[in-house]
C-alpha cells in the first residue's frame, strides 16, 4: 500500500493494459537519492505538467486514481512444490512482487547455468528482449510465463524502491505531513495547487 499525494491510501493497479503494479510508488518517491537531486537542480526548469506528473503518477505509468483504494484478498495459487527449496529463485517467487505459480518453473531455471542475479543484470543491461531470450534457452517454453517472470523482477524493483525511500523517510523521523511537503518542494508544485493536478489528463 503507498499513498498519493493527498494521502489517499492506494493499492492495486487497476489499468485496463494488465499492469501487475501492487500498490502505488509516485514518480518522484522512486527515484534514487541521486534523481532526485538532480531535479532539484531542474526544478525551475520543469513545465507544471511535468512536476505534476512527478507527484500524480506511479512508477508503473498511470495515474494515481488508476490504483485501486482498496486492497484485493486474493487466495495464494496452489502449487505443488517443496518448501526446502532454498534457491535463489525460489526465494524471488516467493518474496515481494514475486509469483508463487512460477515456482516450477524457478525449479528448473536453478538447474540451469542461469542465476537470478545473472537475469537481473540482463533484463536491466540488455534489455526485456534479450532476457525472454534467455529465458526461453533456458526451458522456460511458454512466452507468457517468461513475460510473467519479467514482471516479477520489475515488481521487485519497484517495491526495493519504494521500501528504501520508507527506510529513509522513517530515519528523517518526518511527519506524513513534512513527508508530502518535501515531495512536492522537490518538483516544485505548493500542496495548495491540488486544482492544477486535478486538470492534469
Amino acid at each position: 500500500m503507498g499513498k498519493d499525494a493527498f494521502g489517499t491510501e492506494r493499492f492495486r493497479c487497476q489499468s485496463k493494459t494488465g499492469c501487475l503494479c501492487l500498490e502505488f510508488c509516485s514518480t518522484i518517491d522512486g527515484m534514487k537519492p541521486e534523481d532526485k537531486a538532480a531535479m532539484e537542480a531542474q526544478e525551475h526548469t520543469l513545465t507544471c505538467q511535468r512536476k505534476s506528473e512527478l507527484v500524480i503518477f506511479c512508477v508503473c505509468g498511470h495515474a494515481a486514481w488508476e490504483h485501486a483504494s482498496s486492497p484485493d484478498v486474493l487466495p495464494s495459487p496452489a502449487v505443488d512444490v517443496s518448501d526446502d527449496d532454498d534457491s535463489d529463485w525460489a526465494a524471488l517467487l516467493r518474496g515481494p512482487g514475486g509469483e508463487p505459480s512460477l515456482l516450477p518453473l524457478g525449479l528448473k531455471l536453478s538447474e540451469s547455468s542461469l542465476s537470478v542475479e545473472a537475469a537481473r543484470l540482463l533484463l536491466e543491461e540488455s534489455g526485456r528482449v534479450a532476457f525472454l531470450s534467455k529465458l526461453k534457452a533456458s526451458g522456460v517454453e511458454k512466452l507468457r510465463d517468461r513475460q510473467e517472470l519479467a514482471n516479477v523482477f520489475g515488481r521487485a524493483k519497484r517495491l526495493e524502491a519504494l521500501a528504501e525511500a520508507r527506510a529513509a523517510n522513517e530515519e528523517s523521523g518526518a511527519t506524513p505531513e513534512q513527508m508530502l511537503a518535501e515531495r512536492m518542494k522537490v518538483v516544485g508544485v505548493g500542496v495548495e495547487s491540488k486544482s492544477s493536478l486535478d486538470s492534469v489528463d
